[in-house]
């Protein structure tokens, strides 16, 4: 209504007497044109520093949805309010101004002050904020997980931790500005407990290094003893009593040397195994099987290992070997495929099965990029693509049907490799003992073009996705993922 009442206001100043024209109402654009001629007429004139708040906060008013539709949504105030006391005096400043102006709606209820875009039209057909929103993509998309991830830590009173933590600092780092108070507050306590943590570890290798010094010397000390003990019992001969006594101490300094040695080498070795990286599980456990002394020594090397490796869930509930698993990109969501034909998606949180789907034979599978679909590939040389949606078909690949054997030799095999783009858009198939890679249009299952691979073992592409690297049992090639045109040979 608002919106209504705008445009018929300026139909009436350009009237023609008392009539109201269509070619007056064409003029402006309809309702929409009139929306952005008045949006574009604020905005130009505000200065440099208010453009930016303005751009900074219709962009943050803004949810990136699929296939590049975006519609708006409502956040706190107080989540997209500067830190910056002069910048949040500008940014205050430029808010009354499109709240006055209609484009903006605030709302003050339950003490939470909020604030949301008006009019859907100015995202969906606005073109100086359609060009913000095309320009700002990363950006909004990377505040959003950030977002989404200390909403979901404030809920479960947690902090973040791994990749989470190294991801948020640099989002935090890239765009300082736009992070609220309270994401800020989170990532700094995380990093603080991690350099704590970090701290510890550096101590704990510190003082069992130190015990592992003191007894190698000692060792070092009991062994020069036991030489010189067989010595003076070799100059001895005179007397069979007191050789007996010397080779006596000398086997008993020998064992304690011995015993001096395992405990060096123990100290090494739980040193050894609580300084490596928590990405070599197996490792440290081979070090600390090799405890020679007694248990309790071994004992403090299995609670080592414990406290770096805990069970955090199982996935239970299959009828035989798991033959893949994956994650979904956001971490949230888990597929494994099973030798019963099988493919379940789990919850990775709380290990709840979201869904139980019959297949029958399969090799692996695997989420989209975005999450949004599975990728099923059967031991009958075919992929399936499907959402999990009942009521949706399955998208079905082809059945990668061998080549002439002039071409090929006719060797044919099930599906090795099968990958998406990172922008979901393709999908890139192997199947064993072949000399390809076939191409698949992943929205309509279309077979596309191949590329020339003597038995591919990888398919992986570059950050921007327009280059595919192809690696067979020759070499590797770097193509375009364009026109499939050779860039560069890895030989």
């Amino acid at each position: 209504m608002p919106l209504i009442q705008y445009t018929l206001d300026r139909l009436w100043l350009q009237r023609e007497g008392r009539v109201l024209t269509a070619r007056a109402y064409e003029q402006l654009g309809g309702v929409g044109g009139a929306l952005q001629q008045k949006a574009d007429g604020i905005i130009d004139g505000l200065s440099d520093a208010e453009q930016r708040q303005v751009r900074r906060l219709m962009t943050r008013l803004v949810e990136l949805g699929e296939e590049g539709v975006s519609t708006r949504r409502r956040v706190e105030l107080t989540a997209v309010e500067p830190t910056d006391a002069e910048a949040r005096a500008i940014f205050h400043d430029v808010l009354a101004q499109l709240v006055d102006a209609r484009l903006l709606v605030r709302n003050d209820d339950a003490g939470a002050t909020t604030i949301e875009v008006a009019h859907e039209a100015l995202i969906r057909k606005w073109p100086r904020m359609s060009r913000w929103i095309e320009e700002d993509r990363d950006k909004i998309g990377q505040l959003e997980t950030l977002e989404g991830w200390a909403r979901e830590a404030a809920e479960q009173r947690s902090l973040l931790v791994g990749a989470q933590l190294g991801y948020a600092t640099q989002v935090v780092a890239r765009y300082p500005e736009d992070v609220d108070g309270r994401t800020i507050a989170l990532v700094t306590a995380s990093r603080a407990r991690a350099r704590r943590r970090q701290g510890a570890l550096i101590g704990a290798v510190v003082l069992f290094a130190a015990l592992g010094v003191v007894a190698l010397i000692l060792w070092q000390s009991s062994s020069a003893n036991a030489v010189a003990a067989e010595q003076s019992a070799a100059e001895a001969k005179t007397s069979a009593e007191l050789a007996d006594a010397r080779a006596a101490e000398a086997r008993r300094a020998q064992q304690a040397a011995d015993k001096a040695g395992m405990r060096v080498r123990d100290g090494m070795r739980l040193s050894a195994a609580i300084g490596l990286e928590p990405g070599a599980p197996g490792l440290s456990m081979g070090l600390l099987r090799e405890f020679e002394v007694e248990p309790p020594r071994a004992a403090l090397g299995h609670a080592v290992l414990t406290a770096r490796w805990s069970e955090q869930l199982q996935l239970t509930g299959h009828a035989g070997a798991v033959k893949s698993a994956r994650f979904s990109s956001d971490g949230a969501r888990v597929v494994t495929a099973c030798e019963d034909g099988k493919v379940r998606v789990w919850s990775a949180h709380d290990g709840a099965l979201l869904v139980d789907r019959e297949v029958g034979p399969i090799g692996f599978a695997l989420f989209r990029p975005d999450g949004a679909q599975i990728l099923s590939a059967l031991d009958d040389g075919t992929v399936h693509l499907w959402d999990g949606d009942p009521g949706h078909e399955d998208l079905i690949l082809g059945s990668h049907e061998p080549r002439p054997a002039d071409v090929t030799g006719g060797v044919s095999g099930p599906i090795t490799i099968a990958v998406y783009s990172p922008d979901g858009a393709q999908v890139f198939t192997v199947r064993d003992e072949n000399d390809r890679v076939q191409v698949w249009d992943a929205r309509t299952g279309n077979e596309g073009p191949q590329i020339p691979a003597a038995q591919a073992v990888s398919v992986d592409f570059d950050r921007d996705a327009r280059r595919v690297l192809v690696a067979d049992r020759t070499g590797a090639t770097v193509w375009d993922r364009s026109n499939l045109a050779v860039v560069t040979t890895l030989d």
